[in-house]
């Protein structure tokens, strides 16, 4: 007797045209008498079925066509996010742009040169001189200090005036 697998290949090779004339006749004698091979056969028959449906009967989404409401969501959409980066960006860099020391005061500046050089600065290490203030910042370069001497406006009232 054959294995369920031999006989479904059976079946399936029947449906397909397949088999030698003389096979096939055997296997028509065989499914008058054995449930087995008409179950395979159904099985069969229902696989291809199946198949056919998945390859044939498969419809294709479209996606909805842009109407000019859903153009204009979208865009306002797009806009929005757009916005929200350049605003981002905005405060990031007017942050950036804030000067570090607006008072001009000397000795801060050489505490925070020293502490980007590497250097960790102690309370008593601060000038409190004149003389040891312009010895302290003999080591930090003209443009940081042209930069810290500069007038820079408070209020957006004061740039707006210059």
């Amino acid at each position: 007797m054959s294995s369920p697998d031999d006989l479904d290949w059976l079946a399936h090779r029947y449906l397909l045209d397949e088999l030698s004339a003389d096979e096939a006749a055997s296997f028509e004698e065989r499914l008058g008498t054995d449930e087995e091979a008409a179950a395979a056969l159904s099985r069969s028959v229902r696989l291809m079925a199946a198949v056919s449906s998945v390859l044939h009967g498969a419809t294709r989404v479209e996606p909805a066509p842009a109407t000019p409401v859903r153009r204009q969501k979208i865009l306002a959409g797009l806009t929005a996010i757009a916005a929200t980066i350049a605003l981002v960006c905005g405060l990031s860099v007017s942050q950036a742009l804030k000067p570090v020391a607006a008072s001009g005061d000397a000795a801060e500046l050489v505490s925070i040169w020293r502490e980007s050089a590497g250097e960790m600065p102690v309370e008593s290490d601060l000038p409190t001189d004149e003389d040891e203030v312009q010895a302290a910042t003999d080591d930090v370069p003209d443009w940081l200090m042209a930069a810290v001497a500069l007038d820079v406006p408070e209020t957006d009232d004061e740039i707006l005036e210059n």
